[in-house]
């Protein structure tokens, strides 16, 4: 009766009309007043006799949000190509602001991250260390070089900075995070080639060359040798940018506003600084000649390095064992500092993934999670608590990589009012996790600044045997057990589930009139309910679920009592005369593929809170 069907059309007049009947149902009660008595049958049976109708949620749901204790709903927004995101940002408040009054009484609009917010806090904090290192180079060169070399030195490299910017505008590329801090690491060899040649100049001058001699001949001797150095340079930094894995997507604006940037203080040192150079030394007054009075390598420090050279020469045996001791003195000093290519944020945020038994209740997984919520709003510094059952939040940053779906897989996000509060919190946590929850598997995090999402260590086993997949598993899981630095020991596969197994009767079920999917039917509408049609509310389409009763299906042990239709005998048989007993039996829910063939991935991470790296 509420199917969707074509009634046709008719010509009236000049106009051709369609058909479209009215009788669909308007509400959820009208679905009770259906007629299901048979044709010939005494009496009238409705549906709403046989049969409670009401409308509600999926029973299983497949994610729970709540926020600070309350359900939620988890609605992201993501920024176009090109836009500004602090502007973006700021109207998107302004806009939510505006519709206030519309907002529904109980209704609460709260923020777990802010993009915006947090791109503008880091791009200022960036903005401000880049004004600062420009600053501290151009004193360096004041002090080292004298008024006018550094005055000449610090306008070249402004002028390079601000090149770099415009060639970042011409390339699409914005200020952020990776962008400006290559700007920062760039610094020190930008004013390189700018040295170079104002050095040169100055040299050429008090040997008696005029400017335009000096400017000429150094530039035409170091042009070339200064456009090799700069191409090390930038092709140190190419493996960054022209990798194709996360690591390149995330990092390859370094390696571009490298080239950039280097690039443009080799071009200015051999075109700007000379013409420059000519001004700023016009007035200078500057001794020549030969003699020795003039020679521009005897100064002081000059004379000491002269001689400094003069004694490692004179003792090159001596001299080269002290560079051997101090390479290694260096190589083993490295070994005492902390290693991380990526650090974590200094977002006061931290995660923590929760990995339950595998097939546990995702309303189970949620009430653990509430657990664990409760515990954290009880203590100092926290500002707002988040919990999503069965999968991960949406993704908010690029580096956060939510988990796929598993209804045993919740995650807290957890924010504190200062960074120095997060990593006290944390040990705590963990504390209270090892001591009451030694069934759970997790893993803490924090915002990371690089490509996020997997572990830190994985080993790969392929293989066509699930058995011994899990067998090299466990040795390899071993292994790692044995180091202490190792956590969040996992593997991808996760546990084996049970499975009930009714063991069909085939021979009897043909008796009955029965099939295996008559069987499969039955139970599906039993316990977990079986879809039998669609209600449709305006656009929303709803689908009708039939099932039984809650106390007859909460209990697998009525199985036992439970009968089913069986067409050749025209009435309902117990279930029990078509099956042969029930059997209980594992299997692996997950079996991840590579390449077509069985891949079982064991990770673990390395200690977040721990001294051998600095995560």
């Amino acid at each position: 009766q509420n199917i969707v069907s074509d009634a046709g059309a008719i010509r009236i007049g000049d106009e051709y009309i369609r058909i479209q009947p009215t009788g669909e149902f308007q509400s959820v009660d009208e679905l009770g007043d259906l007629l299901i008595t048979e044709s010939g049958a005494q009496g009238l049976i409705f549906l709403k006799d046989v049969a409670e109708i009401k409308r509600g949620y999926v029973e299983v749901p497949s994610n729970i949000i709540n926020f600070n204790g309350s359900l939620a709903l988890n609605v992201g927004v993501s920024f176009a190509q090109g836009v500004n995101v602090v502007e973006v940002g700021k109207a998107f408040d302004r806009r939510l602001a505006e519709l206030k009054y519309q907002q529904p009484v109980g209704v609460e609009i709260s923020e777990i991250y802010s993009q915006p917010k947090e791109v503008d806090k880091s791009v200022s904090g960036f903005v401000i260390s880049l004004a600062q290192a420009v600053g501290i180079v151009i004193i360096v060169l004041l002090f080292f070089m004298g008024l006018r070399s550094g005055l000449l030195i610090g306008l070249i490299l402004l002028l390079t900075v601000l090149g770099t910017f415009i060639f970042m505008k011409y390339l699409a590329i914005d200020l952020q995070r990776i962008s400006l801090g290559a700007l920062v690491i760039a610094l020190g060899m930008l004013v390189d080639n700018a040295i170079v040649v104002v050095e040169g100049i100055l040299i050429g001058t008090q040997k008696g060359r005029t400017r335009l001699q000096a400017a000429t001949d150094i530039v035409t001797q170091t042009k070339w040798p200064l456009l090799g150095a700069t191409v090390i340079a930038v092709t140190a930094f190419a493996p960054i940018g022209l990798s194709e894995d996360s690591t390149g997507e995330y990092c390859g604006t370094l390696f571009t506003v490298l080239l950039i940037s280097l690039m443009l203080s080799w071009f200015t040192a051999i075109s700007l600084t000379p013409f420059f150079a000519d001004i700023f030394f016009k007035g200078q007054k500057i001794k020549q000649g030969e003699g020795e009075e003039n020679d521009p390598y005897n100064g002081i420090i000059f004379v000491a390095y002269k001689k400094f050279l003069e004694f490692c020469m004179r003792r090159a045996w001596l001299t080269v064992v002290v560079l051997i001791v101090g390479l290694g003195a260096s190589v083993y000093g490295f070994t005492l500092v902390k290693q991380s290519f990526f650090p974590s944020s200094t977002t006061p945020i931290f995660q923590l993934d929760v990995w339950l038994p595998e097939g546990t209740d995702i309303r189970a997984t949620n009430d653990k999670l509430k657990e664990l919520e409760s515990w954290l709003a009880e203590q100092e510094h926290v500002d707002h608590i988040t919990t999503t059952a069965g999968k991960g939040l949406q993704r908010f940053m690029l580096t956060y990589a939510p988990e796929k779906s598993y209804a045993a897989y919740g995650e807290i996000t957890t924010r504190v009012d200062n960074y120095e509060a997060l990593a006290p919190l944390m040990a705590r946590f963990r504390d209270h996790l090892k001591a009451n929850y030694p069934e759970i598997n997790y893993k803490l995090k924090q915002i990371e600044l690089g490509p996020g999402g997997g572990a830190k260590i994985e080993a790969r086993i392929i293989g066509s045997d699930p058995t011994v997949l899990r067998t090299i598993a466990a040795q390899v899981m071993d292994i790692m057990y044995a180091d202490p630095s190792a956590t969040n020991i996992r593997h991808d596969w996760r546990e084996r589930t049970q499975v009930l197994e009714p063991q069909f009767n085939e021979s009897q079920a043909r008796r009955y009139g029965i099939t295996k999917s008559d069987v499969d039917d039955f139970l599906s509408m039993s316990f977990s309910g079986m879809t039998i049609g669609l209600y449709r509310d305006g656009t929303t389409l709803m689908p009708i679920v039939a099932r039984l009763p809650e106390d007859e299906r909460i209990d697998i042990r009525n199985i036992e009592g439970m009968k089913i239709w069986s067409p050749a005998q025209s009435e309902f048989i117990p279930l029990q005369q078509v099956t042969m007993g029930y059997d209980m039996r594992w299997e692996d829910p997950i079996i991840v593929r590579k390449n077509r063939k069985r891949m079982l991935t064991v990770m673990a991470d390395p200690d977040i809170l721990g001294e051998e790296t600095a995560s």
